[in-house]
């Protein structure tokens, strides 16, 4: 494998703890704040719309969501035929829920557009009820629109939500939009806005009493401080949201709590174990730690809370989102601790046999992005990777095309540029130079076209590394010299926010400074122009 390569392979995981690699692996538990429901004062005769309804959202809580959204569906259709057309207008954001939680985000979308309309078309209806029903189902319409990656439109749904919450005095209805916004400028790459907005949520949030709002915002909170290299923050926080939804355990039935409650554990020690990576990760980069035992400390629970996250989940998807992490850590950890190979070997086949089974989502194509990452990572373990065994693992190539397929029918061209890229990324691994760098290519128009620089600086520097294999010097300096300016205004964006993070920023991207470099000065004479420029990239 050439040296490039290898070198891009060993930062992968930094990337990952950075949070600049698949970025939606952040919160992925959005709050959803419901108003008391328009049906809750009203008595519930068997056989009857509204006993439907009833039925329905025990149904849902049990998460037998196919049934809820069953009779959700005829009561739908019964209000309709009654004309009774505010109760249509809840029962389709009801009917929404357990849609979103089968992943039918299409099917859902509809249910949620219906509403709005039907709402709008309702002047006689009372205005305080009318906008904070509004509100409900444009909470739920951003959920749907981030899952799909519609970000952009997500955050807007967000902001109108937050705008008709506040026109009724609802705070926590409030809270929660402005949280599900954070969560949409974080995978905008808006993190100073996100930044903000969060700490002003955590100033008010002190002296609210518990609750699971309150457990989403410190989760929240937590990984945003993360993201933002404030690590000990983030672990603080994050275990401050652990001890309020395990002293919630207690004070809610044992039906509630496990549907309400077993989602937000998992979320939290996936956030707890990823913290601990970072611990971890910036221990072996600091040259001036001696503490052994701190970084096999910080290892050891990460990799238990990545269990912890996986064995309590609720859903698939969270699971294997969690058994990605894990598997990411343990071949990270092979490459100089040979006993976690094994390991790796045997969560391979666990999670081949699993994510085919992941409805298509953003969420379903980033674990099947990072699992073919993993995959590659442990054939560069090999000493020839070109002969890794592909019998005994998945095929890396046929789970990215499978991934670029949903991005594709999704339309998530975030997404799809990772797709497209790592790839390209599987195709440099295999030499294959012409189908490398059109994948790349065309992965770094997408990224360019998205306005998203920390997609696009990878690509640029995946594409100087290609051309520089193929002996296109001139152009390879040109994508390496696009990457480090893209860099140059993340960094601004990033490292501004917290000078912590400017060591381990350096460090995961200092290989782009260092190969630029070596390109300019590779001729026994370079010319003044070469030198030049390699004195300003020092």
């Amino acid at each position: 494998m050439n040296k490039l390569l290898k070198e891009w392979l060993k930062r992968r995981a930094i990337l990952f703890v950075l949070g600049l690699f698949l970025s939606l692996f952040l919160t992925s538990g959005l709050p959803r704040v419901e108003a008391q429901s328009i049906f809750q004062a009203q008595n519930i005769s068997q056989d009857t719309p509204l006993a439907w309804v009833e039925t329905s959202q025990n149904y849902y809580q049990a998460g037998q969501f196919l049934a809820a959204a069953d009779l959700l569906s005829q009561a739908v259709q019964a209000y309709e035929v009654a004309g009774e057309h505010l109760s249509q207008a809840e029962t389709l954001r009801l009917w929404a829920l357990p849609l979103q939680a089968m992943e039918q985000w299409a099917q859902a979308q509809t249910a949620l557009e219906k509403s709005l309309a039907l709402l709008d078309s309702l002047p006689e209806v009372r205005t305080e009820v009318r906008t904070d029903l509004r509100a409900q189902v444009l909470n739920l319409q951003g959920k749907g629109q981030l899952a799909t990656g519609q970000t952009s439109l997500a955050l807007e749904s967000w902001r109108l939500a937050e705008k008709d919450y506040a026109a009724t005095d609802n705070l926590e209805g409030v809270l929660g939009a402005q949280l599900n916004q954070t969560t949409a400028m974080q995978t905008l790459g808006f993190y100073r806005q996100a930044r903000q907005t969060l700490e002003k949520i955590e100033s008010e949030i002190v002296d609210y009493p518990d609750s699971i709002l309150k457990v989403k915002a410190l989760l929240s909170l937590g990984n945003t401080m993360r993201l933002q290299g404030e690590i000990e923050r983030s672990h603080r926080l994050l275990k401050t949201s652990l001890t309020t939804v395990q002293q919630l355990a207690q004070q809610l039935s044992p039906s509630t709590s496990h549907s309400q409650l077993s989602e937000l554990y998992s979320e939290i020690y996936l956030a707890l174990a990823n913290t601990q990576r970072v611990l971890h990760s910036r221990d072996v980069q600091s040259s001036e730690t001696e503490n052994n035992n701190a970084e096999e400390t910080y290892l050891q629970t990460a990799l238990t809370h990545y269990k912890q996250a996986a064995t309590i989940a609720p859903s698939l998807r969270l699971r294997l989102q969690a058994q990605t992490g894990l598997l990411s850590l343990m071949v990270e950890t092979a490459k100089t601790d040979a006993s976690y190979l094994q390991s790796a070997k045997t969560l391979t086949s666990a999670l081949s046999a699993e994510l085919p089974r992941l409805s298509p989502s953003r969420p379903a194509i980033y674990a099947q992005i990072n699992f073919a990452s993993s995959l590659m990572d442990l054939a560069s373990l090999s000493s020839d990777p070109l002969s890794f065994d592909p019998l005994s693992f998945p095929n890396s190539e046929a789970i990215l095309n499978t991934a670029i397929q949903q991005s594709q029918d999704l339309q998530d061209n975030r997404a799809y540029t990772y797709a497209l890229g790592t790839l390209g990324t599987w195709y440099e691994q295999q030499q294959d130079w012409p189908a490398a760098i059109a994948l790349t290519r065309e992965a770094l128009d997408i990224a360019q076209s998205l306005s998203a620089p920390d997609i696009t600086y990878q690509w640029q520097w995946q594409l100087g590394r290609l051309l520089t294999q193929t002996g296109n010097v001139s152009e390879a300096i040109a994508q390496y010299t696009a990457a480090v300016e893209t860099l140059s205004n993340l960094r601004s964006d990033l490292v501004a926010l917290n000078p912590d993070i400017q060591f381990e920023f350096r460090a995961s991207v200092e290989p782009v400074y260092r190969q630029l470099v070596d390109l300019l000065l590779r001729d026994v004479e370079p010319t003044p122009a070469n030198l030049n420029q390699a004195s300003k990239v020092f």
